[in-house]
């Protein structure tokens, strides 16, 4: 094997401890890099289990969430080579019981998250689910069947969802009768050597070697645990070490599974109708970095984060899995590679043919409750809310019915996310009051003014609301109710929340936002809700 210089992996070192926890007792990550089918750099931090010190190591087993994808949709490729199905059967044929539009989605569709499929864990959300209401392939096949419409025709739009991923498992189930880890481990695990790789199931046998997911609790010194009894596996179920990722990886380059061309299918990319190539393949993600191009996917799940980055033409490979939310896998990678790449290029290119490191901004310390003056809701031109705030010292956004970001403050004014171009700043009155939020994306900027909870209703007023309103497609009530004068909303088994109304007919309601709607009469009868991926949903009161 190709060894690194002294220099690059001191600098190699250094650059990994920078994202290591210097606390004694800690989660961490165990990095590693492959060139030419052998390992030329491992390192390790933290530990597996914090309350019996095991550190991790080589063997240690992580959930590794959305990596699964590429095992999941490798399983079809096994099950086409095998004709048990082809790609573009209908799904319809695998679960007559859906609506009609399943006759319109195909495999490759599921594959390729073109199917216009609903998220299942947005929907339980929606739905006022705990985890343990829907951790069965059952409940979670129901909440699908009972879905009306789909987010868009298939094959017109891209929007990744794990739904498509969950399907895909089930397929393997219909057509061998086999769970999707039995399947796995007889023609696909087994045959590469993956010994300690498994998919989640009932079935699943706790592993001494396990790692524990957390996240970082009211301080940076302190963790809790996340756990999850979830035992859905197509979409985030897989469980694995470094060492076994290593041999998947090397099948890209020395193929020993019965599918033909493997490497190639599995780098196929995806195409909408009308020709639009995607970057995504099966399970994995087409980019690029210093001019090559690169295959990638990462993965993120209850405090467990994981991340594989493919330099194909210089069969490099850089994989990272951790088990402490905050820490950032797929940058990492990156970061690795190009430090390997730089080494590489010596003598090879110009300094002014190769490409820098990416910039990366420092965070300042802000005084206490210094974020205050911007906590709150701000609207965006085309309705989406952002809503600011603190929680234990740390500063956020959350993009109703989308996502929660953390920030961090670059000035008093200006605020960014970290390892991407995306940076919020506000402007303030003559009195210091926060009016606008300004998201910077590259070179572009959107306004988002400043909106109150309420509009100065009355009780009367806010009293058009209450009620109790029923989806079917969900099949949940939300329940709206006055207390105090205020509007409160209780959502299936969740606590009763107060409401941020934003303006007359359009408030924040549990996960998503609503749009009410009134009939003749003018009374209020109906609303459509909008949760980020999943859109007109209509609750109709009773």
């Amino acid at each position: 094997a190709q060894k690194l210089s002294v220099k690059t992996t001191e600098k190699l070192e250094k650059t990994l401890a920078n994202w290591n926890k210097p606390h004694v007792n800690a989660p961490g990550f165990i990095l590693k890099i492959v060139r030419n089918g052998d390992g030329i750099f491992q390192q390790s931090y933290g530990y597996a289990n914090l309350a019996k010190r095991e550190e991790i190591d080589s063997q240690t087993i992580f959930r590794v969430a959305s990596l699964s994808k590429q095992f999941t949709a490798a399983c079809m490729l096994l099950l086409e080579e095998k004709g048990l199905i082809n790609l573009d059967d209908p799904l319809s044929i695998y679960f007559p019981y859906f609506p009609d539009y399943a006759s319109d989605i195909k495999i490759h569709h599921l594959i390729h998250h073109t199917s216009g499929v609903r998220d299942f864990f947005k929907l339980a959300d929606l739905s006022g689910f705990n985890e343990e209401d829907f951790n069965s392939e059952e409940a979670v096949l129901k909440m699908i069947a009972r879905q009306k419409k789909l987010i868009f025709t298939p094959g017109e739009e891209m929007l990744y969802n794990n739904s498509g991923y969950f399907l895909l498992a089930r397929i393997v189930y219909e057509v061998t009768g086999m769970g999707i880890n039995e399947f796995a481990q007889k023609y696909l695990f087994k045959p590469l050597g993956m010994q300690n790789t498994y998919f989640c199931d009932s079935e699943t046998k706790q592993h001494l070697h396990k790692a524990l997911g957390y996240s970082t609790g009211e301080n940076e010194s302190s963790f809790r645990l996340n756990e999850s009894n979830l035992i859905i596996s197509g979409d985030v179920g897989l469980f694995t070490t470094i060492d076994d990722l290593s041999k998947w990886d090397n099948n890209f380059y020395n193929n020993r599974l019965p599918v033909k061309d493997f490497t190639s299918r599995m780098y196929t990319k995806g195409k909408l109708n009308d020709g639009t190539e995607l970057s995504y393949a099966f399970g994995l993600e087409h980019n690029e970095l210093m001019g090559m191009n690169t295959i990638e996917h990462c993965g993120a799940y209850v405090g467990f984060k994981s991340a594989i980055i493919r330099i194909p033409q210089k069969n490099l490979s850089v994989f990272c899995l951790a088990n402490l939310s905050d820490l950032q896998p797929e940058q990492m990678c990156r970061k690795v590679a190009e430090i390997i790449l730089e080494d590489d290029f010596k003598g090879l290119v110009s300094e002014q043919t190769s490409k820098p490191l990416p910039f990366e901004r420092r965070a300042i310390s802000l005084p206490d409750n210094a974020f205050d003056v911007y906590s709150g809701k701000y609207e965006l031109g085309n309705g989406q809310i952002l809503q600011f705030y603190t929680e234990n010292n740390r500063y956020y956004v959350d993009i109703i019915g989308q996502t929660v970001i953390e920030l961090f403050p670059e000035s008093v004014l200006r605020f960014f996310v970290k390892e991407t171009d995306f940076s919020f700043s506000f402007v303030t009155d003559k009195e210091g009051n926060a009016v606008l939020a300004v998201l910077h994306i590259n070179d572009k900027k959107l306004v988002a003014k400043r909106v109150e909870n309420t509009t100065g209703m009355n009780e009367k007023q806010l009293d058009e609301y209450v009620g109790a309103y029923y989806n079917e497609e969900l099949d949940v009530v939300y329940k709206l109710s006055i207390e105090d004068s205020r509007l409160f909303i209780r959502v299936g088994n969740k606590p009763q929340e107060q409401i941020g109304l934003i303006k007359k007919d359009k408030m924040i309601l549990g996960e998503g936002l609503a749009q009410f709607r009134r009939d003749r009469s003018g009374k209020v009868a109906a609303f459509l809700l909008e949760a980020g991926s999943v859109k007109d949903l209509l609750f109709v009161k009773k």
